[in-house]
């Protein structure tokens, strides 16, 4: 089934600019992004501030998923999100597909 017009975004915010892009616009920024993720997880802490810089403005917005919620600022973006991810699991590996482990199956 093919998704055409697929409407997300957050609505109401006047500050938030409407872009319309193609699909495979769509899908060149999710491979870009799929890069700078790929590069900040498996380069580690040590070159955290590298790409941090490399890959992010410095007064970056962030929006993602509760509890984490917003960042402004690549210096917070850094504290209170990357630091203790890369704390929390020291041996973070990056996935694009599902993995599941399984205890106890036949």
């Amino acid at each position: 089934m093919k998704i055409e017009n697929f409407d997300t975004g957050l609505k109401g915010l006047k500050e938030i600019e409407n872009i319309i892009i193609t699909p495979e616009e769509n899908f060149k920024n999710k491979q870009k992004v799929k890069k700078y993720l790929t590069d900040i997880v498996y380069s580690g802490k040590s070159k955290l501030d590298d790409n941090l810089n490399k890959y992010f403005i410095k007064d970056v917005k962030v929006n993602c998923f509760h509890p984490v919620n917003e960042f402004s600022g690549v210096e917070k973006f850094k504290e209170e999100y990357w630091l203790p991810l890369f704390n929390a699991f020291p041996d973070l590996e990056r996935r694009n597909q599902p993995y599941f482990t399984y205890k106890g199956c036949r």
